[in-house]
C-alpha cells in the first residue's frame, strides 16, 4: 500500500511540474529534475519496502577523509 502512494506522488509530482517546464522550453531543468525525481522516489519506494539504506553520512566521509589532513581545521 505504502508503495503505491510513493508512486501515485511521484506521478502526481510529474503531472503537475512537467507541463511548466516543457512549455518554457527548459530542457536542462528536465533532466535535472527527472534525475532528482527518479532518485527520490527510488528511494522513498525503498524505504516504504522497509530495505535498509546505508546513512549518506558515511558516504561523505569517505569522500572528505583524504582531504581533510589539507583542511584548516
Amino acid at each position: 500500500m505504502r508503495i503505491m502512494l510513493v508512486i501515485a506522488a511521484v506521478i502526481f509530482i510529474g503531472w503537475k511540474e512537467y507541463p511548466g517546464l516543457i512549455s518554457r522550453r527548459e530542457g536542462k531543468e528536465i533532466g535535472v529534475f527527472a534525475i532528482f525525481l527518479i532518485a527520490g522516489g527510488s528511494l522513498s519506494g525503498a524505504l516504504a519496502m522497509h530495505i535498509e539504506l546505508p546513512s549518506p553520512l558515511l558516504w561523505v566521509e569517505w569522500i572528505i577523509s583524504p582531504i581533510q589532513f589539507w583542511l584548516p581545521f
